[in-house]
């Protein structure tokens, strides 16, 4: 599957949204999904400091999941992957670009 979005042109953030919505065809193993979801992970591998992912909670305020205390971390954006309701986050720099990138990329071999 090509990842039409992966151009230097676009803001990062519209980048991982676009790029996640393409993803939401794609089937991951529980493995990689499992892996989205944890901070040592998105940190090892793009470099962020927040899970790419969080799972989302059918029936509980979405302005509540989107936060790490104070703070929104979290795009309200629902995502579909393996039939599962997800949350990305939205902490997204321009110095990610590249290993954001290489991460797609690898997806794609």
């Amino acid at each position: 599957m090509q990842y039409d979005s992966l151009n230097n042109e676009e803001k990062i953030g519209e980048l991982v949204r676009q790029t996640l919505r393409q993803l939401s065809n794609r089937r991951f193993t529980d493995k990689e999904l499992t892996l989205m979801l944890s901070k040592q992970w998105s940190k090892e591998i793009l470099g962020i400091d927040y899970p790419l992912l969080r799972k989302y909670k059918d029936g509980e305020d979405i302005s509540v999941q989107i936060r790490d205390e104070k703070y929104g971390h979290y795009w309200k954006e629902i995502f579909e992957f393996n039939g599962m309701k997800i949350l990305a986050t939205s902490q997204w720099y321009e110095r990610h670009r590249e290993s954001f990138t290489r991460w797609i990329k690898r997806l794609q071999d």
